[in-house]
């Protein structure tokens, strides 16, 4: 059990935070010498990391020799026969580079067709994509690998590498695997990224090589340093395993975590599994989590929160979620916040959580922008801040965040931190709701039903108020009732009438009391009942219901499930006139109780 206390977690932070930032890798940093080398065979990491610095560059070449764009001067160039202009605006076309530069595929392929055709390797290469992706022309695998070996032929990297990649593929040529190795090969001595994890595979599953852990974790591993994401989820997995490399948790958490944010839906889906199970409690996670590793800390911070596979331990989670805080991970730093919200762990205190939760909505998290947002609406923990509350609130909304969805709908439609309006309420409210956010289920069927502020949809409007019944909303329960006791807007049926109304009845609701006791005095969509109708009617008419009232008085007139009594007949006629009710006057006003005015109440 760790014994450090709380209130020294902050100051632990900062030195992890210092320790953590030493066992990252290093960023890689795309550096060229002249405008030109983006042409060659770092091109495509060049424009992903440094398209900034090229236009720059391209736009300073440009003004050297009198011309007052970019593009006027690239184009005079390549229209003169410039291979190497001529790739440039390919370049430009094929991504988009530039100020006022956008995609154009059409004009891209134009222009590496002209490089390509004056044997110009890089253009080759670019071409060749063309050709394997059938942009602009129909695919042709056979075409890209002849174009890919004339630029491979002369030495160039990226295409060597995806002229590898055909050969183990057997795309447009016969599949050879020893082939595909010598290609990666020659890609690999000019460092290039797709070569090396390609070759890296190979090695690892022992294809058209021998099997090699060391040599695919070697490879894999140069990849990854440079941002290749395919490297990422198995050079994980070898840190895991310890094959090729040592068994290293930290270094597995922190691949798998760039191969999640990637947006490969499966290294997410594996990370969220390991977080969740027995790994946690093994010796080298705590290790990986105590050298500073950001995610580790924060599983265990959860873990300890809400008692996954270890016991609850308010005070270790406070521990392990400020590390992980301290040094910026946003999730970490709302369940923090929660820990201070609530008291858990550490003294209650709504400064520190607003704190916190203000740190992960300015590193753009949606959860932290709706949580800190409620606290600028309350002014509880910071200064009230209506404006910037509802700012954040349509932040996070946009984002998918259904909380905040509701939130920004509640303040729209009460004109709370904004002037009121119900139409887009009833927009973010559907939003919400569509997110799985129940609070508003009910508002959004009485809108749909009668059409207040949106086109009526019934249809809709019985989903959302059938979900909102089904979990107890009273009042979403007596509308569906009454919508299928007068068929309103969809077809009458008694006994789903009487299914919706009596439970609403028994909480309290008295107009489906006053209605429910009417079906079972009629038989409607049940067995006749008297004695139970009486009952649900008086408790109505108890509750203030006209005609719940009027009813009481009819059944002692008649005696109908109840004695018959006229004085106790002309009370609840009574109670009912002064309420305005017609027919309980009508029955005063009538020969066979014409003696009731004057008789005592009950």
């Amino acid at each position: 059990m760790i014994t450090v206390k709380v209130k020294w977690i902050f100051v632990v932070v900062l030195g992890m935070s210092l320790f953590a930032h030493a066992m990252l890798p290093p960023p890689v940093r795309y550096e060229f010498s002249n405008v030109f080398d983006i042409v060659g065979p770092r091109a495509e990491l060049l424009v992903r990391n440094a398209s900034d610095e090229i236009e720059q560059r391209l736009a300073d070449a440009a003004r050297a020799e009198g011309y007052d764009t970019t593009e006027a001067w690239l184009l005079k160039n390549a229209s003169s026969g410039d291979t190497k202009a001529q790739v440039l605006l390919g370049m430009r076309y094929r991504y988009g580079i530039g100020m006022h530069a956008e995609v154009n595929l059409a004009e891209a392929f134009k222009w590496f067709s002209k490089a390509a055709e004056a044997g110009f390797d890089g253009a080759q290469s670019q071409l060749a994509d063309f050709y394997i992706h059938g942009v602009e022309v129909e695919q042709d695998y056979s075409k890209a690998a002849h174009l890919n070996r004339l630029a491979a032929e002369q030495g160039f990297a990226r295409a060597q590498a995806i002229l590898g990649q055909q050969y183990l593929n057997g795309h447009g040529v016969e599949q050879d695997y020893a082939e595909a190795a010598r290609w990666l090969s020659l890609a690999v001595e000019n460092n290039e990224p797709r070569a090396q994890c390609l070759l890296g595979k190979m090695y690892y599953y022992g294809t058209g090589v021998q099997q090699d852990d060391t040599q695919a974790a070697n490879l894999l591993l140069l990849a990854a340093q440079q941002d290749y994401a395919d490297a990422f989820s198995l050079l994980a997995a070898l840190y895991l395993d310890g094959k090729g490399v040592e068994r290293d948790i930290g270094k597995y958490l922190y691949w798998m975590e760039r191969a999640a944010e990637s947006g490969d839906p499966e290294p997410e889906k594996l990370l969220r599994m390991f977080l969740v199970s027995d790994n946690i409690t093994k010796p080298d996670f705590r290790k990986a989590a105590i050298q500073g590793n950001t995610l580790a800390q924060y599983a265990l911070g959860r873990a300890y929160l809400f008692g996954n596979v270890v016991d609850i331990d308010y005070v270790e989670a406070a521990y392990w979620n400020g590390l992980a805080a301290g040094q910026g991970h946003p999730h970490a730093q709302i369940l923090l916040g929660h820990q201070y919200r609530y008291g858990h762990g550490v003294a209650r205190d709504d400064e520190r959580a607003a704190h916190w939760f203000r740190l992960a909505a300015e590193q753009g998290d949606a959860d932290g922008k709706q949580l800190f947002a409620e606290h600028l609406r309350l002014g509880v923990g910071v200064e009230q801040d209506l404006p910037k509350a509802f700012k954040l609130f349509q932040e996070a909304a946009t984002e998918g965040n259904a909380k905040a969805q509701y939130d920004l709908a509640m303040a729209l439609y009460n004109g709370e931190c904004t002037e009121p309006d119900r139409e887009q309420a009833l927009y973010w409210m559907k939003k919400a709701a569509e997110n799985g956010w129940t609070e508003d289920e009910h508002i959004l069927g009485v809108s749909y039903l009668f059409g207040e502020h949106v086109k009526q949809d019934i249809q809709y409007a019985i989903d959302m108020l059938g979900r909102s019944a089904a979990k107890g909303h009273i009042d979403s329960q007596a509308l569906l009732g009454r919508c299928y006791f007068d068929g309103y807007g969809i077809d009458q049926d008694d006994e789903k009438a009487l299914v919706w109304l009596e439970m609403a009845a028994e909480q309290g609701h008295a107009i489906s009391q006053s209605l429910v006791g009417g079906m079972y005095l009629q038989g409607r969509g049940t067995d006749k009942n008297a004695e139970r109708g009486y009952s649900l009617v008086m408790q109505a008419a108890q509750q203030g219901v006209a005609a719940a009232q009027h009813l009481v008085g009819q059944l002692y007139e008649r005696g109908e499930g109840v004695d018959s009594d006229l004085h106790k007949a002309a009370y609840w006629y009574q109670l009912a006139v002064e309420q305005g009710f017609e027919d309980a006057k009508n029955a005063l006003d009538g020969r066979t109780v014409k003696d009731m005015r004057q008789s005592p109440g009950p």
